[in-house]
């Protein structure tokens, strides 16, 4: 964890300490700490907001970053696509707006910000520690529109909050669960690709992803599934239907609750 301004230095000490990572003042701090503790990715608390950063270990400089930016030009360009689009289609906005959807693998949160930027209401998950206190900071500088349409669970990982779900008989129930999870060698997110690089280098792969469609089915009438366009079907089950895009399929799954 770096803190590259004094400003913001009180609440990178609190991250940190959460994080259980080590705190340095300044980028220069963090490259001269011993080897042991020397990383090829870091979390940088600027002035603006919260940042992933690749650094190059030889010349130290920068050479990948990933923020999240919830006004950003891409959530923006696919908001105003409308209700219509093949994901706002996927997730039955065309039948019916103001859903409340759980976005069961959130990453950066860039789907579920569209979506309520249509008018859902959206709950996040996030396993990665690092990745949801990205999102958490990312909605702190949000418009208060989309602040009251999210709403971030605490860190975990979506089996065992299904699983939970579904033993307590008060437990949430959604109108669509929404489901993007990391493969292996496949082009998971419509992201730059260092971007996506960097994510998956940080997070892993999601080697339980085939256990969250079945759980997922008993907790929303309705699952969607992003695929890459000539991957397999998720746990090996065919979905209902399947919307396709340029770059992505969305396999859509009914099942009554």
């Amino acid at each position: 964890m770096i803190s590259v301004d004094d400003s913001t230095l009180d609440a990178a000490a609190k991250l940190a300490k959460r994080l259980t990572q080590p705190l340095f003042a300044t980028e220069q701090g963090f490259f001269n700490a011993p080897e042991p503790v020397w990383p090829r990715i870091a979390l940088v608390h600027t002035a603006q907001r919260l940042e992933l950063r690749q650094y190059d270990s030889p010349s130290k400089q920068t050479i990948n970053a990933v923020c999240i930016e919830p006004s950003g030009d891409e959530v923006q360009r696919r908001i105003r696509a409308g209700r219509k689009q093949p994901f706002a289609r996927a997730i039955g906005l065309h039948k019916k707006p103001g859903l409340h959807v759980l976005d069961a693998t959130a990453g950066l949160a860039r789907d579920a910000m569209v979506l309520a930027g249509l008018g859902c209401q959206l709950s996040l998950l996030e396993r990665n520690p690092v990745i949801h206190a990205l999102i958490e900071d990312a909605l702190k500088y949000a418009t208060p529109q989309l602040q009251n349409a999210c709403s971030l669970n605490a860190c975990q990982n979506a089996v065992d909050y299904f699983q939970a779900q579904l033993s307590d008989a008060c437990g949430s129930r959604f109108d669509a669960i929404y489901l993007d999870p990391m493969y292996p060698h496949e082009r998971r997110k419509a992201l730059p690709k260092k971007e996506m690089q960097l994510v998956r280098l940080l997070s892993g792969e999601d080697k339980d992803a085939d256990q969250l469609l079945p759980l997922a089915l008993q907790l929303a009438s309705r699952v969607v599934v992003k695929r890459a366009p000539n991957a397999g079907d998720m746990a090996g089950l065919t979905p209902s239907h399947r919307i396709k895009s340029n770059r992505v399929r969305y396999d859509v799954y009914m099942a009554p609750i």
